[in-house]
């Protein structure tokens, strides 16, 4: 095997992956059966860009900064009431249209909670905008969407 020794400054290596934002839930969003719902994705930890905007729960790509995003989200569903969560969906929406979505299915075991998420690339161009949204099938009652998060970034191609 080779041996190196560096006795300077390594550049070029590695990119900086911003715009980077992280995003998170600080209460429930209830969901009725069969509705797609916006999460509240309602605090930013994390936006390098100022992007990220907390009232409409969405993330845009600001001016400078097209090109490929990877976006990570995930979020707990939960039944209000025992063990009634049939189907728990969650969903990236670009420009208001789904783009990616995770479902899983409980048909014998209904669940009571379950955790959802979602990995996706896209291209992005300015204005571009990124939302989460839930979608459950709930034999009664109503949904609960908790403890989540969304991040993105940029990928320097």
């Amino acid at each position: 095997a080779d041996t190196f020794a560096f006795t300077g400054t390594v550049t070029g290596a590695g990119e900086s992956n911003v715009p980077l934002f992280f995003a998170k839930t600080s209460g429930t969003t209830s969901v009725n059966s069969g509705t797609v719902t916006l999460i509240d994705f309602d605090t930013a930890t994390v936006d390098t860009n100022s992007g990220f905007d907390t009232t409409n729960h969405k993330y845009t790509i600001q001016s400078g900064h097209a090109g490929k995003y990877i976006f990570h989200f995930i979020a707990k569903m939960r039944s209000a009431t025992l063990h009634k969560v049939r189907e728990s969906d969650i969903q990236l929406f670009k420009n208001g249209s789904s783009i990616c979505s995770n479902n899983s299915t409980y048909n014998q075991n209904l669940a009571l909670q379950y955790s959802t998420d979602g990995f996706f690339m896209v291209d992005a161009s300015v204005g571009d905008y990124f939302q989460v949204y839930a979608k459950m099938t709930i034999d009664s009652g109503t949904g609960n969407v908790n403890n989540g998060f969304f991040i993105g970034y940029k990928v320097t191609t």
